[in-house]
């Protein structure tokens, strides 16, 4: 009976191996545990959490609309030129500021799925979880250990702080693994690989339409060639050969064998005297990059005039970041350098730190960063070394100097997860490096087995720390978006179809609502009535969580200017946590002109405004304002109205 069962079970492996090849099984298994664990991270939060998110669902569904690159909402005045226009108007063209390919990913889900969050989220899921053999392949090629290989492919799966956003409609998905794979391929262009380097420039291609800043990857296999062309000048017969072939293989960084039998080998060793990478594979990855860019620069030099228009615009010449929705900021060049010496300078060092704080905090988990720097030393010589880090100092460089004001409010943070696949494979080498390092120093210690248990500890840290850090992230997600609900319903019986909203997150209120608008100018209030007429906004959503200076009285019960009618929606602050039921105060709950929240209430966390440019429209006559609050059961409260037919029904 018990051979019977043997017999069985070597007959199902057997069978196992017939479909699923051996070299398969670990790329294939780290692809499945990488989808789970995105599949779950959608689940958690299936709807768009934060504003770039949202505005790649909203364009994403226009697309699949056949209203093409369009938008009905300014997340940013940057859209329209950093001004209110003379003829403003909505829709208006999109994608003056963010890159494209994180919509168009999500059309073809939604022609079969119908405009749903499954659509939005499938392409991410799918995507990003290449991310794990991805790592694995980074390994494998580099002659690492199967310790090591499997490791790297785990930290892809689960990448550090940052793996909640990898379920996110957004573009970390697309950047972590475009960009990663274009730094591999150009490290296997070094190995004499021309098909790669080539498919490196399409790669690079679809990383700068995923984001306008992923055209920095560039500077890899500029380098990469150029590299290769002086060690060829430098030794023409046959020394870069051997120096390539040499770099290729480092047994012991990793403890694994060599590369005989690898199924690159032969790809190692380019003829004597020859560079590694031919001519013509370099103007190939050239025109492969334009091919890919090319007609989105075509449409956006059409439309706009630029192929960058946001850079236009002086988006590059923020002062501060208060400044990005600010229309009557001077984003110019010389105003920019006219700000004081110790600003300019301040701020370019402040975000070069920034910059490399966001790497080692969210990429490296922060433990993870002495590892790093002990497998790069250890695969200093490493062609795969080569092109991550020219990518790393370029883009730690640039955002130091020319995005500072960008990098602590997300510009790094999508931008660094290119370097992630490459810096958990070195992370894996740093920990085999130091069981390496301890073993000699205390013979009692077996190498491999310590490796081994060291590395279960620290990914079973890193999966931890990401689940911790998930669960925080998530806790504030969900409460923005439980009061952004909650908004939406109010919004959905007060406004008629075509009214515009004026918020802090026109992206997101388009994708709960469905009705564009504009956002808040971080201007005075004559500069923001202006912009509400002008764009004929019929509704002013005001959060406590994210407002402008001169709205922000109105939260704590200060009277609204004269546009404004009386407040016809309020949140309490205690309706999201356990206080009491909260309301309007001040005059505004008699009638007269008050704000939200006064003295004596409870803290106001949301409010809604009706805009009243024209008189005798519904909610604008004092005392005729349909006045709703919210308590902390959620359940709606609304005075009677005499708004007429429309705005009727029972309490």
């Amino acid at each position: 009976m018990a051979d019977r069962a043997t017999a069985m079970r070597r007959d199902a492996s057997d069978a196992a191996s017939a479909l699923i090849p051996p070299t398969l099984a670990v790329p294939l298994g780290l692809f499945l545990f990488a989808l789970t664990i995105r599949a779950v991270l959608a689940a958690l939060t299936p709807d768009p959490a934060y504003p770039d998110a949202a505005y790649y669902v909203d364009i994403a569904r226009n697309l699949a609309a056949g209203k093409g690159f369009t938008e009905n909402f300014l997340w940013t005045f940057i859209d329209v030129g950093g001004r209110i226009p003379a003829n403003a108007h909505l829709p208006v063209p999109s994608n003056a500021h963010w890159a494209p390919l994180a919509s168009i990913v999500q059309v073809p889900f939604i022609l079969v799925l119908g405009a749903t969050q499954l659509a939005s989220l499938l392409p991410f899921v799918l995507v990003g979880a290449l991310a794990a053999p991805l790592g694995w392949a980074i390994a494998r090629d580099a002659g690492a250990a199967p310790l090591v290989q499997v490791g790297a492919g785990i930290l892809g799966a689960v990448p550090g702080l940052t793996a909640v956003f990898m379920a996110q409609p957004d573009n970390f998905a697309l950047t972590m693994v475009l960009g990663g794979s274009a730094l591999w391929l150009t490290s296997r262009g070094l190995r004499g690989h021309a098909r790669s380097f080539v498919l490196a420039g399409l790669l690079i291609g679809l990383a700068t339409l995923a984001r306008t800043d992923g055209i920095l990857l560039a500077a890899a296999p500029a380098a990469a060639f150029a590299w290769d062309r002086w060690r060829a000048w430098r030794a023409p017969q046959g020394g870069l050969a051997a120096a390539s072939a040499s770099l290729g293989s480092e047994p012991a960084a990793s403890g694994a064998p060599a590369r005989a039998g690898h199924p690159d080998q032969a790809l190692a060793s380019p003829p004597a005297g020859a560079p590694a990478i031919p001519f013509v594979a370099a103007v190939g990855c050239a025109l492969a990059f334009f091919v890919v860019v090319g007609p989105w620069w075509i449409r956006q030099l059409a439309v706009f005039g630029s192929i960058s228009p946001s850079s236009g615009y002086g988006i590059l010449w923020l002062r501060s970041f208060a400044e990005l929705d600010s229309v009557t900021a001077p984003r110019t060049l010389e105003a920019f350098l006219g700000q004081p010496l110790g600003d300019l300078v301040g701020s370019r060092v402040l975000g070069f730190v920034a910059a490399i704080g966001i790497y080692l905090a969210l990429v490296c988990a922060v433990f993870l960063a002495p590892l790093v720097a002990v497998g790069w030393w250890r695969r200093r010589r490493s062609v795969e070394t080569g092109p991550w880090l020219v990518a790393a100092a370029v883009l730690l460089f640039v955002s130091g100097l020319l995005f500072a004001i960008h990098v602590p409010n997300g510009m790094f943070l999508h931008a660094s997860v290119a370097l992630a696949p490459h810096t958990y494979w070195l992370a894996m080498e740093g920990i085999v490096a130091a069981a390496g390092w301890a073993a000699v120093r205390r013979r009692a210690l077996d190498p491999g087995r310590l490796a081994r248990l060291l590395t279960v500890a620290v990914l079973g840290i890193v999966i931890v720390g990401s689940g911790l850090a998930t669960v925080t992230v998530r806790a504030g997600w969900q409460r923005t978006l439980a009061e952004r609900r909650q908004l939406a319903a109010a919004i959905a019986d007060l406004a008629a179809p075509g009214d515009r909203l004026m918020s802090i997150d026109a992206a997101t209120f388009e994708y709960l609502t469905e009705h564009g608008g504009i956002v808040i100018p971080n201007d005075p209030l004559p500069v923001i009535a202006q912009a509400a007429r002008a764009y004929d906004v019929r509704w002013l959503v005001l959060e406590r969580s994210g407002t402008v200076p001169a709205l922000a009285p109105l939260l704590d019960g200060a009277a609204p200017p004269p546009w404004l009618g009386p407040p016809v929606y309020v949140l309490p602050e205690s309706a999201q946590t356990s206080g009491g039921s909260g309301g309007l105060g001040g005059k505004g709950e008699s009638g007269g002109a008050g704000g939200a929240g006064g003295k004596g209430e409870a803290a106001v966390a949301a409010v809604i405004y009706p805009v009243c440019f024209e008189p005798g429209l519904p909610g604008c006559s004092p005392g005729g304002a349909a006045t709703r609050r919210v308590e902390p059961s959620g359940r709606v409260l609304a005075s009677r109205s005499s708004w007429g037919a429309r705005r009727a029904g029972p309490p």
